[in-house]
């Protein structure tokens, strides 16, 4: 994904259209990209979570 947005970055636009339509692909990119870093934030954090409670429940 992160590939696919520079090789967007570095193409030559030529009109106006073509820069916004590459400008809406890459803040679609960029937004996908968060919620699955969101996600997976989310699911590291439940895991320390369960971590830290295991830990507790062995004292």
């Amino acid at each position: 994904m992160i590939a696919e947005l520079n090789i967007r970055l570095e193409a030559q636009e030529k009109t106006t259209e073509e820069i916004r339509v590459r400008k809406e692909d890459i803040d679609r990119q960029s937004a996908e990209f968060n919620q699955w870093m969101t996600r997976i934030k989310a699911r590291l954090d439940a895991i320390a979570g369960k971590l830290e409670r295991a830990k507790n429940n062995t004292k």
